[in-house]
């Protein structure tokens, strides 16, 4: 019980609780897809124990464990790294039930080795499922692409958390009775990063649906040969102090994605700001009607 409390204290400590929900929503979807997965890969039943989230840890206990897979993970457009352990048994147990065994082997990694090449490609094709669901999920609240770049088998005596510091996603399962886990480590910067800004969006969303006046809105049908002025509001997510800045300065600003076009200051459609075909433009998704209920505009915006 002490070290629970413990646990949810230091995650307390670096995560909001509205954060703690969201990666419990992420895992808990996560955990339940990939169960078939896995359950259809390896044509045996897999069951879920639980699922936890922890910081810097590779296991749930780790009192009988002294070697783990480790798989190194690029997170692409960042210089950071995640990482996903395998239990010391995971890929015994699937290599035993992949080649017609009923998955009692108990062997366990004893120590550090090269990797066989039926390990490796066991591995690769694990780590793509998982790779591909949970990334699928995170893109439900914001964008984040993994790819894999090195496996190897690791000594948990020999901690690398020294630089940086991660959210440790454990999950537990059993597959023909037997336990095994893996764990999908991520660095906190990039999680706390996509928080900031999940609420930097929802502000902005608020301030644009506010700004529409309905009242002023006229129908589509007596439009034609017009030209557009497109105001694109932009969202930057750096702090910058105006009285610090100078000529010359450079601010980092990111290109926004919904957006509100306006004639005569009267907005007029939705639409979603991309590049395309080496040109900066606009694709339509929705006009804006005069009857229009309010609440269709935070569909839109929560696409």
């Amino acid at each position: 019980m002490g070290e629970s409390t413990c646990v949810k204290e230091k995650i307390n400590n670096i995560l909001s609780i509205n954060d703690i929900k969201i990666l419990e929503k992420i895992n808990k979807k996560f955990s339940n897809k990939i169960i078939v997965h896995f359950s259809d890969f390896i044509k045996h039943h897999t069951k879920l124990n639980f699922f936890s989230i922890n910081i810097n840890t590779y296991t749930h206990n780790d009192k009988y464990i002294k070697y783990l897979l480790f798989n190194e993970i690029e997170i692409l457009n960042s210089k950071k790294r995640s990482f996903i352990f395998f239990s010391d048994n995971l890929l015994s147990v699937l290599i035993d039930l992949l080649f017609g065994g009923n998955g009692i082997s108990t062997e366990k990694i004893n120590k550090v080795r090269n990797i066989t090449y039926i390990e490796k490609i066991t591995t690769q094709k694990m780590l793509k499922l998982i790779l591909n669901v949970y990334c699928l999920f995170f893109k439900q609240y914001f964008s984040i692409d993994l790819n894999i770049i090195n496996t190897k088998i690791f000594k948990i005596e020999k901690l690398f958390f020294q630089k940086e510091n991660y959210i440790s996603n454990y999950f537990d399962f059993s597959i023909n009775g037997i336990n095994v886990f893996f764990s999908i480590l991520l660095p906190i910067s990039i999680i706390k990063k996509k928080f900031k800004e999940i609420i930097f969006n929802k502000i902005d969303k608020k301030s644009l649906i506010k700004n529409i006046n309905l009242q002023k809105n006229i129908p589509i049908i007596n439009l034609y040969n017009i030209e557009l002025d497109i105001i694109v509001k932009l969202i930057t997510l750096v702090k910058t102090k105006y009285n610090s800045l100078s000529i010359g300065d450079v601010l980092m600003v990111e290109n926004p994605n919904k957006v509100i076009s306006w004639i005569e200051k009267i907005p007029m459609f939705f639409g979603c700001y991309k590049n395309f075909d080496e040109k900066s433009v606009v694709f339509l998704r929705k006009f804006i009607y005069k009857n229009l209920d309010i609440n269709e505009y935070k569909e839109f915006f929560n696409e």
